[in-house]
């Protein structure tokens, strides 16, 4: 059975260590880049203890769950590749934002698969190009 979390985060932005409980030697470092900690309610008391010093001079906080929803503009669904490539005015709309080669290679081969017009090739060709200049150059 999963037990409900209770959430820290870091309130300051630089790099703090703290303890699980205070039998705990190792402990976890929170950065600006990884500033959350989920602690099970069971084992909050020790938590409290354990980081005592760093709740009460405010760089460590009580937090709600950290939001892990986001949006990429390189996941790129087989369906989405299907209609990205059907529509020329959806794919120029689409590709500035589009920075993986993987994504890029996918709306490549469902262009060529749907015979799309070469027009449609090239832009995406073009700009594999413009993200990836030295693996597409050639060698003399």
């Amino acid at each position: 059975m999963d037990e409900e979390l209770q959430f820290y985060k870091t309130n300051v932005k630089f790099t703090i260590g703290i303890r699980f409980s205070t039998q705990d030697r190792t402990g976890i470092v929170l950065t600006p880049n990884n500033p959350y900690v989920g602690i099970k309610k069971s084992q909050i008391r020790d938590f409290v203890l354990a980081n005592k010093a760093m709740l009460e001079n405010g760089y460590l906080i009580a937090s709600t769950a950290p939001d892990i929803d986001f949006t990429t503009e390189n996941a790129i669904s087989d369906e989405q590749a299907t209609e990205l490539v059907k529509s020329l005015f959806a794919l120029k709309k689409k590709l500035p934002f589009v920075t993986s080669e993987g994504a890029l290679s996918k709306l490549l081969d469902e262009a060529k698969a749907q015979k799309r017009s070469q027009k449609i090739i090239d832009m995406i060709q073009e700009r594999m190009e413009e993200i990836t200049p030295i693996a597409m150059e050639s060698v003399e």
